[in-house]
């Protein structure tokens, strides 16, 4: 009974921790040395690092491996740079298992990358899965230091799930910039060249577009609105002079068929109205940038020559 009654304990502290455990939280739950050393060498409990188990039933994970090189390199390690921005869905994975830590000694993880900061605050600690880790604003301002052409989409994604405010982002910038300090310049950098400046967009795909038509001497506008019968119509892009429209669509704003009902029947409006619309998924905005840019220049010179 009293060996259930040890592993029952040993197994609520790792469930909510993707089943790994540290040797101090199982000490603090008053476990003995003793009776650890017997359920290593029977083999219910694996040893990943110093300090650190997994108990013989949990699944290894991705975030298990974060949650162990934590564990492992103290209390106030960190999941940071691309393994945070991966639990916040900021880029996709897969990422290296990356911490940070705000003191110059400390054991690196087996299998980790560590990095060393002196100017990691409070404010910038966060939760994510079950896990320590830098919030959503230090991670991109942290993100440039390792993989600077991951920050643009880090962004994007950052604002359209709601992670931060461009006016946050730039804050960070103001608070921790200084001679050395790696990562911020290039946020400072992407975030003066983004074409929709301060705004934010509802889909990553408008910040590709909008640099794209950045580049064809084309003003247009974003988010306009367009009021026909009484009823309102949102274009993600739009030159309203020559009423041409551009829509750019991930594969969710027609995954359904009443999302395909309410988009013809948007566009069939605005065609019967006058306006002409260009339509551009992700893949189109990856692979034919050139065409598009022509494309746009085209429509808009022949609706200016039809006036």
């Amino acid at each position: 009974m009293k060996t259930r009654t040890v592993d029952g304990r040993i197994d609520r502290l790792a469930r909510p921790q993707h089943g790994v455990v540290a040797l101090a939280d199982i000490v603090g739950n008053g476990i003995t040395q003793d009776q650890l050393r017997a359920r290593l060498d029977r083999g219910s409990l694996v040893r990943l690092d110093a300090g650190v188990y997994r108990t013989i039933g949990a699944r290894r994970s991705w975030e298990q491996a974060v949650l162990a090189a934590c564990l492992a390199a103290g209390p106030e390690a960190l999941a940071s740079h691309r393994a945070a921005a991966v639990l916040w869905g900021l880029i996709d994975p897969p990422a290296p298992v990356e911490i940070v830590v705000p003191y110059e000694q400390c054991p690196t993880p087996v299998g980790a990358l560590l990095h060393r900061s002196t100017d990691l605050r409070q404010v910038d600690v966060a939760r994510r899965r079950g896990i320590p880790v830098t919030n959503p604003i230090r991670t991109v301002g942290d993100l440039g230091a390792v993989a600077p052409r991951l920050v643009p989409t880090a962004i994007e994604r950052g604002l359209y799930l709601d992670r931060f405010s461009v006016d946050a982002l730039q804050r960070l910038v103001e608070d921790l910039s200084r001679p050395g300090r790696r990562g911020l310049g290039v946020l400072r950098r992407t975030l003066q060249r983004r074409e929709l400046r301060g705004v934010k967009s509802y889909s990553p795909l408008e910040s590709t577009f909008a640099a794209i038509a950045a580049t064809t001497g084309v003003r247009v506008e974003y988010q306009y609105r367009v009021e026909l019968e009484g009823r309102r119509y949102v274009l993600d892009f739009a030159v309203p002079a020559v009423k041409v429209g551009v829509e750019v669509d991930g594969l969710e704003t027609r995954a359904t068929r009443e999302s395909l009902d309410h988009c013809d029947e948007r566009q069939n409006r605005l065609v019967l109205d006058g306006w002409y619309l260009l339509r551009y998924t992700s893949t189109h905005l990856r692979q034919r940038r050139a065409a598009i840019r022509r494309e746009l220049t085209r429509l808009v010179e022949s609706r200016l020559h039809s006036l």
